[in-house]
């Protein structure tokens, strides 16, 4: 459901832009969507094979778990800028035809070259046994690989993860509060201050947050530097696409809201469930937290 409401949430950005250049119907709607799905499905399956798969070879501790999240978090960034960085030589590859086949091996790929084979007939790529050939592989890997990858997940699911408790020993170190803190108790209402200093140390106590921000900040900074030269490309400036850098501002800021919303959605309801629990059995109730 999560993976639908997400591209539920990007896909009218992309469909708006594409629907600027060329008038889209139902069927290609559906073949936009099916793509963006997919391959959101099969990155998020990898992400969290390999994720699982580190965490459970990890001691059970709490310190040792949350040094593992943010050592995963640290690398998804140099992959993510290594991605981007290779977007950048993608005209050199696609300026030599002998090296396009190397392309194959970039998944991302798979769905953009389904997409521009359902929304541009014009390009006449099945006029050849070769161009039919190249669309029938992508289009396999597209649906096979992913389908493959989850059917191996669930029968090894035994391998990477774990349903087995186990005991955690965690120690806390009673300090002095920073400034930080000092800055926030002075600007919170009493009625709210212990529980929102509460719920800010228990945020900003784990690493794995703090490398979650900064996830989040170079991955929308890329993103708008990548959205800005797509959008100057000689292909796209034909169009008329109105005040193109404003649309990148308004593209990067919804997405990286969306993502910091998320972020804090989920450290709301999963890792402050301890003090939910808590406050259900307090005379304030449940509705202080909210508030708060």
């Amino acid at each position: 459901i999560f993976y639908f409401l997400l591209i539920l949430g990007f896909g009218p950005v992309i469909i708006s832009l594409l629907n600027q250049i060329r008038v889209l119907n139902f069927l290609q709607y559906i073949i936009i969507y099916s793509s963006l799905f997919m391959l959101l499905a099969f990155s998020f399956l990898i992400g969290l094979i390999i994720a699982n798969l580190l965490e459970h070879k990890m001691t059970k501790s709490a310190i040792a778990k949350d040094l593992g999240k943010s050592f995963l978090l640290l690398l998804s960034i140099i992959v993510i800028a290594l991605f981007y960085i290779l977007r950048f030589f993608f005209d050199i590859i696609l300026s030599n035809p002998k090296y396009k086949i190397w392309l194959m091996l970039y998944p991302s790929f798979w769905y953009s070259n389904i997409i521009l084979f359902g929304i541009d007939p014009s390009l006449n790529l099945l006029n050849s046994f070769s161009n039919y050939l190249f669309v029938i592989t992508n289009i396999s890997l597209g649906i096979i690989i992913p389908s493959l990858l989850l059917y191996l997940s669930y029968k090894k699911a035994d391998s990477f993860y774990t349903l087995e408790g186990h005991t955690e020993n965690e120690v806390f170190i009673s300090k002095k509060e920073g400034r930080y803190y000092r800055f926030i108790r002075k600007i919170t209402p009493q009625k709210w201050r212990g529980l929102i200093i509460t719920q800010f140390k228990q945020f900003l106590r784990k690493k794995e947050n703090l490398f979650k921000m900064i996830y989040i900040l170079v991955l929308i900074s890329v993103m708008g530097v990548t959205i800005i030269f797509s959008l100057e490309n000689p292909v796209l400036a034909r169009y008329d696409i109105l005040n193109r850098k404003l649309l990148g501002i308004i593209i990067v800021s919804w997405i990286g809201g969306l993502l910091f919303g998320v972020l804090m959605g989920l450290h709301i309801f999963i890792d402050s469930k301890q003090l939910l629990f808590q406050y259900k059995s307090t005379p304030r109730g449940v509705k202080a937290l909210v508030y708060s």
